[in-house]
């Protein structure tokens, strides 16, 4: 999952990546590290060669408090979507995650009229659960995702017909 944090002053693109339950790819800029992942409820414990880390992040909005070996650090996600500047929910006749998650709900098919401000799905992130609005009344073009998509800041879910 591909991340743009701020520590500070200073912007990193970051993918954080788990191929499998046991491990996680952390590539920040040009370097790449691949740790041995250990979840001990809260705290993880992260391992690469001789190195080992344990590490517990706690998420406020758009704000990640990160202990890492006893030091606490402030990342600031600064979402951004191929055009620059700040991610908005909807875009055109695009409605998109604000955030990663996943499709829990989705509360509209192809076809279907929708009102002004109506919750079309549903995502889950950090065990919190998030309505996606349309932006206007309308008409349902396509849904672009199915319940239990993993989706990025920035992903395309539900695409209104033009008005």
């Amino acid at each position: 999952m591909k991340h743009r944090f701020r520590l500070c002053g200073t912007t990193v693109d970051c993918d954080i990546a788990r191929p499998m339950s046991s491990a996680v790819v952390v590539a920040c800029e040009d370097r790449t590290e691949s740790f041995d992942a250990v979840n001990l409820g809260p705290l993880w414990t992260l391992q690469s060669g001789d190195k080992r880390f344990r590490i517990r992040t706690v998420r406020d909005k758009d704000r990640y408090f990160v202990w890492l070996n006893g030091t606490t650090y402030e990342l600031e996600e600064v979402a951004e979507h191929a055009g620059g500047g700040p991610l908005e929910p909807f875009a055109g006749n695009e409605v998109r995650a604000p955030m990663p998650g996943a499709v829990i709900k989705l509360l509209v098919s192809a076809g279907d009229d929708v009102q002004a401000n109506q919750v079309v799905a549903v995502i889950e992130a950090m065990k919190m659960e998030h309505n996606l609005r349309v932006p206007r009344a309308g008409k349902i073009a396509r849904v672009d995702v199915k319940i239990g998509t993993a989706v990025a800041a920035g992903s395309t879910v539900v695409v209104m017909e033009e008005s």
